[in-house]
């Protein structure tokens, strides 16, 4: 099977690396892969990335959708939505309540109820200051996991980078026949970088005023998340009883109703009552007595609402470098 997946990763992602490409798909866990077949012929794929990111002060699972694809004879029939469908249910059943992507389009995906929800700007390194650099190895993960952590610790709402998350980074930089660079100053480690083509592709810095003039980057392009120039990675709640217990909302939030519709999980489909019990922490339930809600969305608006603080909601800042 998994050579099948391969031959059609490679028809929907031609220019892609195949060692990489052969990595992504070899350490894809089984139940992680959602596929359609007709007559025995795999034509739609898709595949499931766990991660977790930190909302507030509560870590949740964060699970990437991937690589979603169908072989180019077979497109416009409705395939991709079949692998949406498919891994919607699949992370439902599991409990989770966030799901996030990558979009080659932005527009594309609204469709399936996501909503912009990290946004960034392009700098460029102006270099000017030299500072001790050598490649990484499995050996600095401790160092870049504290680096990560410094970098994060403005975010409210970021990506969780623990000691797996690095290793796999190893094994995705390898195989692309990158290197990580690692950034000293007087202190020991303050940065790590991925250049891939010319251009830094993930990072963490504990100071970015210095990173960006590190002599070693100068002229290459970077995403800086503290900008909100252009809309980056998408997410789609899943389970509205589970997330909106989470600490999402604007200081003076007391209480709302919310009316919420999801054509693509029925069972989301209904009325929240949410409240405040304490400082932190909120309560969620079901109130679906015929009783008016105080706002209404679908749930792809509401995941826009929730991001862009809009209504009850507090806007967060938000670190999610993965793409995929």
């Amino acid at each position: 099977m998994r050579e099948e997946l391969l031959d059609l990763y490679f028809d929907a992602f031609p220019r892609d690396n195949e060692a990489y490409a052969r990595l992504f798909i070899e350490r894809a866990r089984a139940d992680n892969i959602v596929t359609y077949r007709e007559g025995g012929r795999l034509l739609s794929a898709g595949y499931i990335v766990d991660k977790r990111a930190r909302f507030g002060k509560e870590e949740i699972g964060l699970p990437y959708l991937s690589a979603v694809a169908t072989r180019r004879e077979h497109r416009g029939k409705g395939y991709a939505a079949r692998i949406m469908q498919a891994a919607f249910d699949r992370l439902y059943a599991r409990g989770e309540s966030l799901t996030a992507l990558y979009p080659f389009n932005h527009e594309y995906y609204l469709r399936y109820g996501y909503a912009n929800a990290s946004f960034c700007g392009k700098r460029v390194v102006s270099g000017g200051r030299v500072f001790a650099h050598r490649p990484a190895s499995r050996a600095d993960i401790p160092a870049m996991a504290e680096v990560y952590r410094a970098f994060s610790a403005p975010y409210e709402n970021c990506l969780l980078c623990g000691t797996d998350y690095f290793e796999a980074l190893f094994l995705e930089v390898e195989a692309d026949k990158n290197k990580i660079y690692l950034l000293e100053d007087g202190n020991g480690i303050f940065a790590y970088a991925v250049v891939e083509n010319g251009e830094i592709v993930n990072y963490a810095a504990r100071s970015m005023r210095l990173f960006l003039r590190a002599a070693l980057f100068r002229g290459m392009a970077v995403r800086d998340f503290s900008l909100k120039r252009q809309a980056y990675i998408q997410m789609r709640i899943l389970n509205p009883l589970r997330f909106l217990a989470l600490d999402i909302y604007k200081k003076n939030f007391r209480r709302v109703r919310l009316s919420v519709t999801d054509p693509l999980l029925p069972q989301n489909t209904g009325v929240y009552l949410v409240t405040r019990r304490k400082r932190e922490a909120f309560a969620v339930t079901r109130c679906d007595d015929g009783s008016a809600a105080d706002l209404a969305y679908t749930i792809g608006g509401l995941s826009q609402a929730v991001f862009s603080g809009r209504g009850v909601f507090e806007r967060r800042r938000m670190l999610f470098i993965d793409k995929y």
